[in-house]
Formats: C-alpha cells, structure tokens, sequence
C-alpha cells in the first residue's frame, strides 16, 4: 500500500531485493532455474523488473480491470502478461521487500513449466506485434 501512496499504480514483492526475507530458500538449482529464466522474462517482455513471480501483486481496483480485462493467457505467464501490459500503459510498477518462505511441496515443475512460460512469453510479444491487445 505504500507504494502506491507514494506514486505507483502497481505493487509487487520481489524476493530479489537486499531488503527481502527469505528465511527457507529454494534449493539452489531451483534458483538458478529462476534466475535463467527471469533473465528470458526481462529479454521478451518484462523489463527492468528483477522478479516476476513472486506471486504477490497489488493493482486499484479499476486498473486490475482494465489489465485483467486485456489479458490473454491463461497458464503460468499470466502475471508476466500482467506486468508487461502495465508497462506497455506507462504504468509505475513498483518492486517492494517480501518475506518468503519456500514451500517443498511446489507443484510447479521447474522443466514443464518453465518451457510453458517460454512459449507464453513468445505468444505475448506475437499478440502485442499482431495488436490482439484491447487496452
């Protein structure tokens, strides 16, 4: 919420910062895996944002429409297709300090899902090149 007092229109938490708790880590090929693949996220669509998929995000109700309204995909990039609408609008996104703790029992799969995000960031750069977008 303090983000967005001071001036952003999005708010999300971010593992990456120094500020950020993470008192149970994910082992560290799950990392590395994490680390790869935002380097992919920065390259196709998201710029600048250090991590993606933190999982925790904060939109006014009326922007979380509108953005939410455009979106397209429906798997594992859908936050990522989130982030990089709001940045196609201009939006300020704000990156903020978390807590978190990993959860061993993840049902996300570093491969499959990974290369499902792969495919996704593609099919959000091609949907913003054909104008499939409705912001």
């Amino acid at each position: 919420m303090a983000a967005l007092s001071a001036g952003h229109e999005v708010a999300i938490a971010s593992r990456a910062l120094p500020e950020s708790k993470l008192p149970v880590r994910q082992p560290w090929y799950r990392e590395l895996v994490g680390r790869l693949g935002n380097v992919l996220v920065r390259m196709l669509a998201v710029r600048g944002i250090a991590d993606t998929q933190c999982g925790f995000k904060l939109f006014p109700r009326e922007l979380a429409r509108r953005l939410f309204g455009a979106q397209r995909m429906r798997g594992i990039a859908f936050d990522m297709e989130i982030l990089f609408l709001g940045q196609r609008l201009g939006l300020k996104i704000a990156e903020v300090p978390v807590t978190w703790v990993d959860d061993p029992d993840s049902r996300i799969s570093r491969v499959r899902d990974s290369l499902d995000a792969i495919k996704d960031l593609l099919r959000i750069r091609l949907n913003w090149m054909r104008g499939r977008y409705r912001l």
